[in-house]
């Protein structure tokens, strides 16, 4: 009996192993790109203390991207706007499009820049549409966008695909409409759908228009 309950306790040990698994940036993985191209579902993406200039597209993965924080909870993970060719242009830190898999992010400092006529003006921070992400203890902090939603530009087409935030600070962001988020509501006629904003904090946010 003993022998099939280790059996059985080491094929559950196992088969979790499998199924998660924790990718560390940058000490296993330069990049942040690169540790997402690896990632499966289930996995978590831990990024070290420090600064990423990096822009994302997330992949189409159930997985968690997640910062450091220290034991007061300060954040100590920043992801900074990563400029074009001549560093003339900026893309959103984070852009999510049509992803059918819910993606957490959690615990990060991230300051954006969508300056980008080739590809957004809209979500310094994150751009979202049709995607269903999870935003957890964030800091958006001088996020800009020449057009829409200076921090995150929200695009809703589906009730199931609904973006929620929480415990997010969103501080001295500037778009030309809506300076913090703006969200724009492409639900079908008889659909409906909530993006949920809990305990998050915004102010000196501006918007021109």
């Amino acid at each position: 009996m003993l022998n099939k309950i280790l059996i059985c306790f080491l094929g559950l040990f196992i088969t979790q192993s499998v199924l998660s698994d924790t990718l560390l940036v940058p000490q296993e993985y330069k990049l942040i790109e690169m540790a997402l191209n690896e990632a499966n579902d289930g996995d978590t993406i831990q990024l070290a203390a420090g600064t990423f200039y990096e822009a994302l597209t997330m992949p189409d993965k159930a997985i968690t991207l997640k910062g450091t924080t220290d034991a007061d909870g300060s954040l100590l993970t920043h992801l900074g706007p990563a400029f074009g060719s001549g560093s003339d242009y900026a893309n959103p830190v984070m852009t999510f499009f049509y992803l059918s898999s819910q993606i957490t992010v959690k615990d990060l400092k991230i300051t954006g820049l969508a300056d980008n006529l080739n590809t957004s003006t809209q979500g310094g921070g994150m751009y979202i549409v049709g995607s269903e992400v999870t935003v957890e203890n964030c800091h958006f902090y001088l996020c800009q966008a020449t057009n829409t939603g200076g921090a995150v530009y929200c695009r809703v087409d589906s009730s199931s695909a609904i973006p929620s935030f929480s415990d997010c600070i969103f501080e001295m962001n500037d778009g030309a409409m809506g300076g913090a988020v703006h969200v724009k509501n492409s639900l079908t006629p008889g659909e409906s759908g909530t993006i949920l904003f809990t305990d998050c904090t915004f102010y000196s946010n501006t918007a021109s228009s």
